[in-house]
């Protein structure tokens, strides 16, 4: 069961952390209308505290659009667009297959970021 915030929308969030018309217009097109809970207490705190969090939540909690929204916001935000602004490491093939399907639908509208997803698989066998 996904917690979603209440009496908070996507829309009123994005306004209140002042997250970038393109960002919210990717959260639009992927139907988002209501935060979840992980989303509405995070990022208030990493977009306008700038701080650095560490949240722990059951599957589906929305974590991911709350680590990746401040790390977009940033990247739009910043000077250089010609050097690696942001890596992304998680730990199963999966999930970066996840996290690289979400930035992609998040990037939509921004034209100047480049996703780039690699997988590692170690194989049985293998020394470390």
């Amino acid at each position: 069961m996904v917690l979603l915030a209440r009496n908070s929308n996507f829309q009123a969030l994005s306004d209140h952390v002042g997250l970038d018309n393109r960002l919210k217009k990717a959260i639009a097109r992927l139907g988002h209308a209501r935060p979840t809970l992980v989303q509405a207490k995070c990022l208030p705190l990493a977009l306008c505290d700038g701080r650095d969090l560490v949240v722990r939540a059951q599957t589906g909690s929305g974590k991911t659009l709350a680590y990746l929204l401040p790390i977009l916001q940033k990247i739009l935000a910043g000077g250089d667009k010609h050097v690696v602004r942001a890596i992304v490491l998680v730990p199963t093939r999966e999930l970066c297959a996840q996290v690289a399907a979400t930035l992609k639908t998040l990037t939509y509208y921004c034209s100047e970021i480049n996703i780039s997803a690699l997988s590692v698989v170690r194989t049985r066998g293998e020394n470390s």
